[in-house]
């Protein structure tokens, strides 16, 4: 009969946790990003659009966010700003929003999400 080895079973489970994640690393062909191409699961995107936005002062235009997270059911919350109300000003509700131009200049519009998603548009306004 073989002697006991205290240290066998850590190293067998060890073995066997690493056997299951190379596995699973594998079948999804996971190499950092993805956009379900080769098996790759896809990765958490935020866009806006447009993706410019141009406006005279008093002039309002519509931004539409799309987020593509497969994790996601759109619970998290939404929070739009501005990097210069004085130059546009937002008005967020989830998805879409409402840029005001207020004077002549350039800022950013930011849409964050709760998942820590980020996405901006530049704003101009003449």
């Amino acid at each position: 009969m073989a002697p006991f080895n205290a240290g066998m079973p850590r190293r067998l489970i060890t073995s066997v946790a690493l056997g299951l994640l190379m596995t699973t690393c594998s079948s999804y062909n996971i190499r950092g990003g993805g956009d379900q191409v080769g098996g790759r699961p896809p990765a958490n995107v935020l866009t806006i659009a447009p993706t410019r936005v141009s406006l005279i002062v008093n002039q309002s235009i519509e931004l539409r966010a799309e987020v593509k997270d497969p994790t996601s059911r759109g619970e998290a919350p939404h929070q739009w700003s501005t990097d210069d109300p004085d130059i546009a000003t937002v008005v967020g509700m989830g998805m879409r929003a409402v840029v005001t131009g207020v004077r002549t200049g350039r800022t950013v519009v930011r849409l964050r999400t709760g998942n820590e998603l980020e996405a901006s548009v530049n704003a101009a306004v003449r």
